[in-house]
């Protein structure tokens, strides 16, 4: 018969020759070693929180960045990082405060999250690891390839987490027939473990297989078919998103590969009770998976304008804009005057022209006439016709003074057609 208690409330005082090494797994140290790891394990857990926190803020406020489907990726393995390291940051800070864990209830309730958070984001990143893989395998044979759409990335997380949603709800609640519970490590954190030797064999040919090393194995299998078979192209746009990707996966192994091999293999070889830092070791390094992943998210250009934009509320890219607009005004403003004055300065010649032209025709016009009129009082004095070269004289007179006139009507026009545009600009 299975205990069904998930706290053991061992102490490493209390390890004894005839203790099992189940119990040296669950045995914690002193109250005051608990408290300081407990409230570090709750520093660390809310700086991580936080920056997934901000980083999913970051891509879903832009409309561009949060439509890229690739994006969207980015957006399913964060959003469990940040649930399990912020209901982790809960359980450590109320468990500092006691010096010890919290209660039975919370060690259930924190081995379902964190089951299910590590579980989504493994697989996430193994369906990560088979859209880039594919992308590239199409590329390399001159293919062509369409990305996934929004809809396609949010069935696939759905489905993603509902299968860890299953696979922490066995592990959490205990299953009949199924020799396979959640207890605590160390006093420090409750996880899925063995508790005789039935058990251990599930859990490493069954639990750990579906909860970590199958997803591990496919994302290593990816990366050495695309390096064995050169599919990287060497320039270009697939090339960027693909080893963005793969930084992305090897911060993934990297980061749980140590806590697999610390949590489960090294630390229980150990003789005797369990080095309590060596467990918590392990635990920081997992949690801080989420915390490395959002600072290699901001190698991508878009991300990282998008995270500074929220960092600053939007201050700095708002008066960058403004910058650039001000100066583009500027430039057009200047570029308007200058064509505005030579403009201005053509109006004029033009007008001097034309009322140079007006004056010239004018005078010759009164000229024509004066001579005229001249030669036919000339013609009149020969022929003793004087009446008729005075009437010739006096109407010669007359278009002199109307060509007079008209001259002046004419530069009155000019003039004040030039003051009006003057008064205009």
């Amino acid at each position: 018969m299975v205990d069904w208690n998930r706290l053991s409330y061992l102490k490493i005082s209390d390890i004894t020759a005839d203790s099992t090494r189940w119990d040296h797994a669950s045995a914690a140290p002193d109250d005051d070693i608990l408290k300081i790891q407990f409230t570090c394990l709750a520093t660390i857990n809310f700086i991580v929180a936080t920056s997934c926190f901000l980083l999913l803020i970051s891509i879903l406020r832009v409309p561009k960045v949060r439509e890229k489907s690739f994006n969207c990726y980015l957006l399913t393995i964060t959003f469990p990082d940040l649930i399990s390291s912020f209901m982790c940051f809960i359980t450590c800070a109320m468990s500092s405060v006691t010096k010890t864990y919290y209660s039975e209830a919370m060690c259930g309730y924190q081995t379902f999250y964190l089951v299910w958070g590590f579980t989504s984001n493994c697989w996430m990143n193994a369906v990560i690891a088979y859209q880039i893989h594919k992308m590239l395998r199409i590329s390399h044979i001159r293919g062509r390839y369409d990305p996934p759409t929004r809809k396609r990335v949010g069935i696939e997380s759905l489905v993603v987490y509902l299968y860890a949603f299953v696979l922490a709800a066995i592990a959490t609640w205990h299953v009949p027939g199924i020799p396979f519970k959640g207890g605590d490590y160390g006093g420090l954190a409750c996880f899925p473990k063995s508790y005789n030797s039935a058990s251990t064999w599930f859990f490493w040919f069954c639990f750990v297989p579906l909860f970590m090393l199958i997803p591990l194995a496919y994302v290593l299998w990816s990366c050495g078919h695309i390096l064995y078979k050169g599919m990287v192209p060497p320039v270009g746009r697939r090339r960027n998103l693909a080893l963005y990707f793969f930084r992305l996966i090897f911060v993934f192994v990297f980061m749980w590969l140590p806590f697999i091999v610390i949590t489960f293999v090294v630390n229980p070889a150990i003789p005797g009770p369990q080095n309590p830092w060596l467990l918590w070791t392990g635990a920081a390094w997992s949690h801080l998976q989420g915390l490395v992943s959002v600072i290699v998210s901001c190698t991508k250009e878009d991300i990282k304008d998008c995270l500074v934009g929220t960092l600053s509320c939007g201050h700095c890219l708002k008066r960058r804009r403004e910058e650039n607009n001000r100066q583009r005004n500027t430039t057009a403003s200047h570029m308007t005057l200058s064509n505005a004055t030579d403009d201005h300065e053509n109006n004029n010649l033009a007008e001097l022209d034309e009322y140079a032209a007006i004056r010239s025709y004018s005078i010759m016009r009164s000229f024509n006439n004066f001579s005229g009129a001249i030669g036919g009082i000339g013609s009149s004095i020969i022929s003793g016709r004087r009446s008729s070269s005075s009437m010739a004289a006096t109407r010669s007179g007359e278009q002199i003074q109307d060509v007079a006139a008209l001259t002046s009507i004419e530069s009155g026009r000019i003039a004040g057609k030039k003051m009006t545009k003057s008064q205009s600009r």
